[in-house]
């Protein structure tokens, strides 16, 4: 590969406001070559013109406060196999060949963030957005059953979000609040039975998330609260049934207990209530509480620990991903409850 670059850097400050900007071209020339088991063989020269651009304008308001406006965009080459590949055809029912045509993709992010209230407020929004993006096409043939998967660009990949958060220090007690919204917009081929080539599929995903997070420390405990509301509605617009709602409430407590110089006691409890999960015996309630106590010796420098978890064989072990228009829900098995005994000792003191 053969890269040559030009890059400019512009600063700007005044009294109350700053401008920084970075733009860069990168001409670019990759010679791309593969082969196949049987000896067969194929190259090809590529030109790309890849560019960079990152601008960002901040401004001070009054002592505390502030403001920024961001934008960072980026041309990137496609990736080597998608452009060029050879055939395989000792699998007839999954073959992939290359597109050499493949235009370059081109990612942007513009961000907006103030901070307020004395600096314990905090306001973001953000947009992000794909052209020309690299998605798998792919073509049944309903006589053989076989599968050619062909890379090809697509358009209407973005997702934008906002988030309010405040956090403020009460001397041993600390408050943060936060609320998130989140709404990503996905698009790709995909093939249902009966179509002869692949369609453009449109996914949708609503996320809203609110919580809090109050702690309080001091020399005998320190203990934490995580209590979190979040709901997920992720629609298919080419599946009608792929319509899901998950609710979520979660509250996590945590807290360190410490006796004397030697001994600590540490307890968790996270507790959960899921409503609107495929898998029906995932939704309800789940408790999970540990304990461990740890006592250390020879000044500190060695600790005996036991934990034991899971004390109330409650956990689930349900997760839920959303990734390539799909909702997909897992089970694990096994013992989750169990007694875990550790030995440290630090060789040094910090």
């Amino acid at each position: 590969m053969q890269q040559h670059q030009l890059k400019a850097d512009l600063s700007l400050e005044w009294e109350k406001a700053s401008l920084s900007a970075t733009f860069s071209v990168t001409p670019t020339r990759d010679e791309l070559s593969t082969e196949r088991r049987d000896g067969q063989a194929a190259s090809r020269v590529y030109h790309f013109l890849l560019h960079e651009q990152h601008i960002s304008l901040s401004g001070k308001l009054g002592t505390y406060n502030s403001i920024e406006l961001s934008y960072y965009g980026s041309r990137d080459m496609p990736g080597t196999s998608d452009l060029i590949f050879i055939p395989d055809y000792s699998d007839p029912l999954n073959i992939r060949i290359g597109t050499p045509d493949l235009k370059a993709s081109y990612n942007a992010r513009t961000e907006l963030s103030l901070n307020t209230l004395k600096g314990k407020g905090t306001i973001r929004l953000n947009y992000d957005v794909t052209r020309n993006a690299t998605d798998n096409r792919i073509v049944f043939d309903p006589e053989t059953g076989g599968r050619r998967s062909t890379p090809d660009n697509i358009n209407g990949n973005y997702n934008l979000g906002g988030r309010l958060s405040y956090y403020d220090n009460l001397g041993p007690l600390t408050w943060g609040s936060s609320a998130t919204y989140s709404y990503r917009h996905t698009a790709q081929f995909m093939q249902y039975a009966g179509e002869s080539q692949a369609s453009r599929n449109i996914g949708e995903n609503h996320s809203v998330q609110v919580g809090i997070n109050p702690s309080y420390s001091n020399r005998f405990l320190l203990t934490e609260l995580d209590a979190t509301y979040t709901f997920d509605h992720r629609t298919n617009r080419s599946m009608p049934q792929g319509d899901y709602r998950l609710q979520q409430y979660r509250a996590e407590w945590k807290a360190t207990g410490y006796i004397g110089h030697d001994w600590e006691v540490n307890t968790r409890v996270d507790w959960s209530h899921r409503k609107g999960m495929l898998m029906g015996d995932a939704d309800g309630n789940e408790c999970i509480w540990d304990l461990g106590v740890a006592y250390k010796l020879l000044q500190q420098k060695l600790t005996l620990k036991v934990e034991a978890f899971d004390l109330l064989h409650n956990r689930k072990n349900y997760r839920t991903t959303f990734g390539n228009n799909v909702w997909t829900e897992t089970r694990q098995s096994g013992n989750t409850a169990y007694i875990c005994f550790s030995v440290a000792y630090r060789l040094n003191r910090i």
